[in-house]
């Protein structure tokens, strides 16, 4: 079984479960920039939660089948329909040989989700190619259990302002006394190259009190190097797996892909949240 891609606009690559155990390699793991909505898309059409599936960046998408297939997509969009009738987001919707399903772009979010009952089949390892128009993908038969009737979780989507908890970094020392209270005092804005390696702030620098090098360290994902200019940058689901620039906080990892959807020009607050060890 396989679906063709008849029209696309923005950005449309195949998600998985990500690339572990190749970070020594320096190979990041990737994913889905919103792993729970990603498995709530997999949870609505039967997949186990880390199948791989369409992810949808600033655009829309039409997609049709020539069997029968369920899909489902999850997150903000300007509406979906079904040839030419209006279906609903959330819903697990079956498709029958020949029939177009098309999802337009939302105007207050940057990624929607869509999984096929069985789960897309990757056609590479270490990369996420994009997919264009007139592409086919490939179906397979991975499925976790029945199509359920409901599910009542949400997905992220529609924040302007997003207030995430984090924890100290390793390198906060490399910095003014004062720059731990203006990371947690500051309304940072998204910038606009902001993308899925690194959500990207403009605000008030965070001023270094270490100016020699720092030699290259490890990275994870949420966590908020500090770059020459001072403005952070979180490290984002396609992250690199070192770096070179001191890191002065970590945003918590159940937080973290609710940036999924943050649009430049939104705001991004943080509150300290302690330390387990601690």
């Amino acid at each position: 079984m396989s679906v063709t891609v008849e029209t696309v606009s923005g950005r449309l690559t195949v998600q998985g479960p990500g690339r572990i155990g190749f970070g020594a390699l320096g190979v990041g793991r990737g994913g889905p920039a919103d792993r729970r909505a990603a498995a709530l898309a997999n949870r609505l059409v039967g997949n186990a939660e880390a199948a791989p599936l369409f992810e949808l960046t600033l655009g829309s998408m039409t997609l049709t089948t020539t069997t029968p297939a369920v899909v489902c997509v999850v997150g903000p969009t300007a509406g979906q329909w079904v040839g030419r009738a209006p279906v609903d987001a959330h819903r697990a919707q079956h498709l029958q040989p020949g029939e177009r399903l098309h999802v337009a772009p939302a105007s207050s979010a940057v990624r929607s989700w869509l999984a096929v009952r069985g789960g897309l089949v990757s056609t590479s390892r270490f990369s996420d190619p994009v997919i264009r128009a007139g592409d086919r993908v490939e179906v397979g038969n991975d499925t976790a259990g029945p199509v359920p009737a409901q599910d009542i979780a949400g997905a992220a989507g529609g924040e302007h302002h997003r207030r995430l908890a984090v924890i100290a970094g390793p390198r906060l020392d490399w910095f003014e006394d004062m720059a731990w209270a203006t990371l947690l005092g500051t309304n940072w804005t998204v910038r606009p190259h902001s993308d899925r390696v690194g959500i990207r702030l403009d605000g008030p620098p965070l001023r270094r009190a270490r100016r020699e090098e720092l030699r290259s360290e490890g990275l994870i994902r949420g966590s908020i190097q500090v770059p020459a200019d001072g403005r952070p940058v979180i490290c984002f689901a396609d992250h690199p797996t070192t770096g070179g620039y001191p890191v002065v906080a970590v945003v918590a990892d159940d937080e973290v892909d609710r940036l999924a959807q943050a649009l430049p020009g939104s705001t991004v607050s943080f509150v300290a949240r302690p330390q387990p060890w601690r």
